[in-house]
């Protein structure tokens, strides 16, 4: 979203920053009064991409086979893009709408075109924004967690009542799971606590899916 202090993590190995095309094209959309030609040109590039994204859900593709489509249809629309917004920036007033939203978005295309090298990438960050939003009307209403401490543990929690949801897996029999085998891994560092994530439980049959009827698997 173009948050400054993300650009340290640039350069840090191992660290890929991603921009959100969702937060560009809020900045054309509220251009439109002011200069509603060069807006809604950007805004149907941008809906180009989302196109080209519905296509690889519709067709459940892979995340290699995503890269492939994103390559022949989405990298020819953001190379067109890009070429559109240095054109157009000398034209416009700088300080307008159009020319903020136009500056934002160049000063960002790096970032902006980067989904498209790797199916696992996400054109935006709605997805996680989604998933967050329970955790600011939780911080809302009940406003403080008491000390550091209690924080950290509430973060941990939503942590992993997060990975339950994306893994579609019943968050109490994984915590059950967790909690009766976590001391298991105490002396033994050679297991590897990632067996314990929801995804991984789910996949062997230790715990419920959100849609399971049925009884977890019992350890022999």
């Amino acid at each position: 979203d173009g948050y400054e202090r993300y650009e340290m993590l640039d350069a840090k190995k191992g660290i890929i920053l991603l921009g959100c095309w969702a937060h560009a094209r809020r900045h054309f959309w509220e251009a439109r009064k002011n200069d509603m030609q060069r807006a809604d040109y950007a805004l149907a590039q941008i809906q180009l991409l989302y196109d080209v994204e519905r296509k690889a859900d519709d067709e459940r593709l892979t995340y290699e086979q995503r890269a492939e489509l994103r390559a022949r249809l989405a990298y020819p629309i953001l190379v067109r893009f890009e070429k559109w917004l240095v054109n157009e920036y000398p034209k416009v007033m700088k300080d307008s709408p159009i020319g903020k939203a136009i500056k934002y978005t160049y000063g960002r295309f790096d970032k902006l075109s980067r989904y498209h090298l790797d199916g696992r990438y996400r054109p935006d960050n709605n997805e996680i924004e989604n998933k967050v939003r329970p955790v600011a009307c939780g911080r809302r209403n009940y406003l403080f967690c008491g000390n550091n401490d209690a924080a950290e543990d509430a973060a941990v929690l939503y942590s992993f009542f997060g990975c339950c949801k994306a893994a579609g897996a019943d968050f109490r029999t994984w915590l059950i799971y967790f909690l009766e085998h976590i001391h298991d891994y105490d002396d033994d560092y050679s297991m590897d606590l990632a067996e314990l994530l929801p995804d991984n439980l789910l996949s062997k049959g230790k715990i419920l899916s959100v849609t399971s009827p049925e009884s977890p698997k019992k350890d022999s």
